[in-house]
């Protein structure tokens, strides 16, 4: 899988010059059943951990340490983005300020969740391709029997291993926005952001050993999981 490297990335009509659209987006498309699958079917109920977590992103972007805390919290072609990004900045003479305000209302808007099989943790998604995909039907029942049905085939799981990993797509709306020079500040705009789901190593190893009768979310995420954000505003790209 061919990755475009950041310099080549940027995009003439979003100008990306770090991993965040300045403009972001006016009107994200709700899709309820994405929604309920992610809250009914998963069992993700704090959803606002997800507007935390981007939140303290953009928000710590000009501290000392920002390198060290992206790399505990995005992946590692987004950090090489915002390193990039800001270099490009500074040599321009062009100052980023993170703006935080109160009275803005956060909101986050699930809108896609992906399947990917055999993906390694350790590697930047951007760096490697699902041996397999399943994207959401339209159809919760067809899409709930398609996981269950290729989770509990044994050709499958001798085929894919035992490596499921979760990516959901979601607009967000923050207290905080980032403020680039010669470029307009819309903090009332959403943002596009990546999250995927980053299992405990050992449920990994043991996820088809005792399938009959888990749900959902305990197939996919077990108990032990934390998420890394791996694209903002569709700034990185296959």
């Amino acid at each position: 899988m061919f990755l475009k490297r950041i310099a080549s990335s940027f995009s003439k009509s979003h100008h990306l010059v770090i991993p965040y659209y300045n403009k972001g987006y006016q009107n994200p498309i709700y899709n309820e059943l994405v929604a309920n699958l992610v809250r009914d079917g998963l069992k993700i109920k704090d959803v606002d951990g997800f507007i935390y977590a981007f939140n303290n992103v953009i928000a710590s972007v000009k501290h000392e340490d920002f390198k060290e805390f992206a790399n505990k919290t995005c992946d590692s072609e987004l950090v090489k983005g915002f390193e990039t990004g800001l270099k490009r900045l500074q040599d321009n003479n062009q100052f980023i300020e993170p703006i935080y305000d109160p009275e803005i209302e956060e909101e986050i808007i699930i809108s896609d969740i992906t399947f990917g099989f055999e993906l390694n943790d350790q590697v930047s998604y951007y760096l490697q391709k699902p041996f397999f995909k399943l994207e959401f039907s339209q159809n919760k029942l067809e899409f709930y029997n398609s996981l269950v049905r290729m989770l509990k085939d044994p050709i499958n799981q001798l085929r894919f291993g035992p490596k499921l990993t979760l990516i959901l797509d979601c607009y967000i709306k923050c207290k905080t926005s980032i403020k680039i020079q010669n470029f307009d500040l819309h903090p009332y705009a959403y943002h596009a952001v990546k999250f995927q789901a980053i299992k405990h190593e050992s449920q990994n190893k043991n996820i088809f050993q005792s399938l009959i009768g888990l749900s959902i979310d305990q197939m996919v995420l077990g108990q032990n999981y934390n998420w890394r954000i791996i694209n903002i505003d569709n700034f990185l790209k296959r």
